[in-house]
């Protein structure tokens, strides 16, 4: 018999809709209920760019009236620096874009 120290990764993937996002983290929609302090890296399609960050799920509600429908908050983990290809990172390229769209003015 064998025994290693490593650990392993159970991964399933899980198609979500994004409701609102942030560079803490986010609010999903899942046809799946999500234990709270689950973690996990979601993945988002931005424009032509593909984002990961990993998260640690901290609500989950089903929706009122809705068979099978959850309402499923995260956080962002901080387990990398923000960089190019992450969700954070693309969050805040997006807020500094907008709040620079604010100071111009149209008369």
């Amino acid at each position: 018999m064998w025994t290693f120290g490593r650990s392993a990764t159970l991964m399933r993937e899980l198609r979500a809709r994004v409701i609102d996002i942030s560079q803490s983290g986010c609010l999903i929609q899942t046809r799946r209920r999500l234990d709270v302090g689950m973690v996990g890296t979601l993945q988002l399609q931005l424009g032509t760019g593909e984002f990961r960050d990993d998260f640690e799920v901290v609500r989950c509600q089903a929706v009122a009236r809705e068979r099978s429908l959850y309402h499923v908050a995260v956080r962002f983990l901080w387990t990398t620096p923000r960089h190019i290809c992450s969700i954070r990172y693309a969050v805040a390229l997006r807020a500094a874009e907008l709040e620079s769209l604010d100071a111009i003015r149209v008369m």
